[in-house]
């Protein structure tokens, strides 16, 4: 009688090897396609997710690689391409971390010179950072992909040009696709044209390769199980692979690989994916089934807030309505743009909580924190891009760290949060807005306080205006020890200074432009200004606290009088 796989996979006894013949087979096709293309001259870079798939091919392209170096004995090179989103499940993230250590175990033992890279989204990428800036809200199903985009596609994008610069022609990267995941999957396989024996070009001019495109599920499972039991080589025994399947998949992961004499119609089909998915309900299902068991209870705070995004997302007192952008004849939009201050508030609160809860249990263990949502720069960027759109206090995300991290405060994801209905929002309507002083020098972007000291940072961009900020950087960003220092060092200063109704918004975003923490993209000079106008006028007409209140906004906003008022302001320096 043919054994179970996962009780093979779980013992030290080598199986008899007629079981896998098939396997074999198609394992020495793949690792003598990739062996040979490195003794051409290739160089593989495979593309490593964590997952199975990609598991199966890296432990292909090492035994190739290890294969190679042996025959022509010297060293050989390859390169392991990781994407991490920073909002990954954190035991996922742990295990790709964990996994890529054995890689390089592997390597150096035999032969092989592991060029490993991890891509990462720029500040601007990261999607929950955004949310929580107010800038955008969370991606449902019908929202399409924009966070794929943001936190994979152009990471992603951004390593294959530094890898083609640094490896040439010469550079194959090595795919973990297959042709049975899905019919969308096959039909855009085939639009490639993807071979499992000879490179291809895509669209974008990279040549790629898909050695096991014609493998099943149950093909890669019973793969990784033998090379686990060591039948085949590998860099990996992937226990810790087939704990997290099993534990995604409410402890059925399903390895009976010839139980009956025939292989399983089904594999294991548990997804993971960022802890505050809203996207794809089986990552979210992977999640709350991995919280059934103990060891992975040090997520439950992250479930629970990505159950209160879900519940609240369409609540309409939980979103802000005022526009991004002014029309022509100086009127508004009203409609439901992103998430309120107070939501963003809160969910930013929730987030430093649960930070600082995981940072004592990890102190208590004697371990490092498992994951953290929010360090000092992403914190620093909250803040600078509230200050920007005007939409918060200033310095609220800066605030609440200094309440939750050192002084104990903590505030907990509301427990049984009840799902708010998908129903239509009221259409968009236009309201007056701007007034005789909205293109005023001091409410664009201009640091009137360094001007007045003779020191502000200017730059002459092409439509021949001057703007503060310096001449910007790549990419928006913020220094990652600058940010920590801040904290540190000069937090209390910073709170001191910027407290009160009477801040304007911008105040807080010229001071990190002096601090020097932050850098803005060179290229966002006009449209920061313009955002700077709209963020200054939402303080000067005193909207700040009625942006969760449509008919509120409407009535403010709707009447010549309203604006009339406004011209009287007193005129503060932003």
């Amino acid at each position: 009688m043919m054994q179970n796989t996962t009780d093979l996979f779980y013992q030290d006894d080598i199986v008899d090897a007629t079981i896998i013949t098939s396997v074999h087979d198609a394992v020495a096709q793949a690792i003598d396609t990739l062996r040979a293309l490195i003794a051409s001259g290739r160089y593989l870079a495979v593309s490593y997710s964590g997952g199975k798939d990609s598991s199966c091919i890296a432990a292909l392209a090492l035994a190739a690689a290890k294969a190679e170096a042996a025959r022509a004995g010297q060293r050989v090179r390859v390169a392991i391409c990781h994407a991490d989103t920073l909002s990954e499940n954190p035991a996922v993230a742990l295990l790709a971390r964990n996994e890529m250590q054995k890689m390089q175990i592997y390597s150096e033992s035999h032969g092989i010179d592991l060029d490993i890279r991890v891509a990462t989204p720029r500040i601007s990428e990261n999607y929950f950072l955004n949310i929580l800036s107010g800038r955008t809200i969370a991606n449902l199903p019908e929202g399409g992909a924009k966070c794929s985009m943001d936190l994979k596609v152009r990471p992603i994008t951004r390593l294959k040009r530094t890898m083609a610069a640094d490896y040439g022609s010469q550079l194959v990267t090595v795919l973990g696709t297959r042709l049975d995941e899905s019919s969308h999957r096959r039909r855009a396989m085939e639009g490639r044209g993807e071979s499992a024996s000879v490179p291809v070009i895509n669209t974008q001019g990279d040549a790629i390769i898909s050695p096991i495109m014609n493998w099943s599920l149950d093909n890669v499972f019973e793969f990784l199980a033998y090379a686990g039991a060591g039948e085949f080589d590998a860099y990996s025994d992937f226990r810790d692979l087939f704990d997290i399947y099993r534990d995604a998949n409410a402890g059925t992961c399903e390895l009976v690989a010839y139980s009956d004499g025939k292989a399983p119609k089904t594999g294991c089909g548990a997804r993971t994916g960022c802890f505050h998915c809203q996207r794809a309900p089986r990552e979210n299902e992977s999640l709350e089934n991995m919280l059934t068991e103990p060891k992975y209870s040090y997520m439950s705070g992250l479930a629970s807030l990505r159950r209160y995004i879900r519940a609240t997302h369409y609540d309409p007192s939980k979103r802000n309505w005022i526009g991004r952008r002014i029309h022509p004849n100086g009127d508004i939009t009203i409609s439901p743009v992103a998430y309120s201050p107070q939501h963003c508030r809160d969910l930013i609160a929730f987030c430093l909580t649960i930070d600082a809860e995981e940072q004592q249990a990890a102190s208590e263990l004697g371990i490092d924190p498992r994951f953290q949502i929010l360090p000092p720069a992403h914190v620093v960027a909250i803040d600078f891009q509230q200050s920007r759109y005007g939409y918060s206090d200033a310095m609220t995300a800066c605030r609440l760290y200094d309440e939750i991290h050192n002084r104990g405060a903590r505030y907990h994801v509301p427990v049984d949060t009840p799902v708010y209905p998908k129903t239509p929002f009221p259409e968009a309507v236009t309201v007056k807005f701007s007034d005789t002083q909205y293109d005023n020098l001091a409410y664009g972007f201009r640091d009137i306080e360094a001007a007045c000291a003779g020191a502000e940072n200017l730059t002459l961009k092409a439509d021949g205006k001057y703007y503060a900020g310096g001449d910007g950087g790549e990419c928006f960003s913020v220094d990652e020890e600058g940010a920590e220092l801040f904290m540190a060092f000069e937090l209390d200063r910073a709170l001191n200074q910027y407290k009160g109704d009477d801040v304007f918004p911008s105040a807080v975003m010229h001071y990190f432009l002096r601090l020097g923490t932050v850098e803005i993209y060179r290229g966002s000079h006009k449209e920061t200004e313009r955002a700077l106008r709209i963020s200054n006028q939402i303080h000067r007409l005193g909207l700040r606290g009625l942006l969760s209140d449509r008919e509120a906004l409407i009535e403010r906003l709707g009447t010549e009088g309203s604006l009339g008022n406004a011209d009287a302001f007193e005129l503060v320096p932003g």
